[in-house]
């Protein structure tokens, strides 16, 4: 009895994929034959299960391989395209702020903020290997020779040291569109569609209604309004 439902669950299906590939273009049919005698394999070793003629085990395992070799020919073809995807993924998401004597970066995954300091005392450190003392030292030095270093500066402070926030001033006027293109982690020729897809990466982590700053959101979106325009 088992036998002749293998038997009929085999034609049940042959009459289905031959139906299917007559139903298909020319280019698509002959996609469909090098996949089609991977089925035809397996069915035969299930044929002569169902005829007594193999165990059904040995018929399983045997059938399984060509199979398994299928999906594992796809997986290796979409690892690339999966690997490149993972690498623009990870590219676009590095973005900057510069100012005269620090530039701030930006992780837009995690929305961790770092930087280096550009000129003057600690010239070539990065922010992260500053102490909380030497740090607002600078802030102060800044505020009086570069209000912008001065608030990027105290950005960093902000959030590497879960400091009170205080209210920020609006992003200044007179951002480039170099600067606009590092803010969001873009080069030169970026889309509308990358703009904005970018733009709403950062700005998730950095708006202030999720725990962000408002200076970073203001000038993020000051880039994207600029690159748009």
């Amino acid at each position: 009895m088992i036998r002749i439902i293998l038997l009929l669950v085999l034609v049940v299906l042959l009459i289905q994929m031959v139906a299917y590939w007559r139903s298909q273009t020319p280019d698509v049919r002959r996609q469909l034959i090098g996949r089609y005698w991977l089925y035809v394999v397996a069915g035969f070793f299930i044929l002569l299960a169902a005829t007594g003629k193999l165990h059904w085990i040995g018929a399983a395992i045997a059938a399984a391989v060509p199979i398994l070799k299928s999906l594992l020919q796809s997986g290796i073809k979409l690892l690339p395209a999966a690997l490149i995807g993972r690498k623009k993924d990870r590219a676009s998401t590095h973005s900057s702020l510069t100012a005269r004597f620090i530039r701030l970066d930006m992780d837009g995954h995690s929305g961790q903020l770092n930087g280096e300091i550009l000129e003057g005392e600690h010239s070539g450190n990065t922010l992260s290997e500053l102490s909380q003392e030497q740090l607002n030292s600078l802030y102060l030095h800044y505020s009086d020779q570069d209000a912008e270093s001065a608030q990027l500066l105290k950005t960093y402070i902000d959030q590497r040291f879960a400091q009170k926030k205080t209210e920020q001033p609006s992003a200044a006027n007179g951002l480039s569109r170099t600067e606009a293109l590092a803010i969001l982690g873009l080069k030169e020729g970026a889309t509308e569609d990358q703009i904005i897809n970018a733009h709403r990466q950062l700005i998730q982590k950095m708006h202030p209604d999720r725990g962000g700053n408002d200076y970073l959101a203001a000038k993020i979106n000051q880039a994207k309004d600029l690159l748009l325009s």
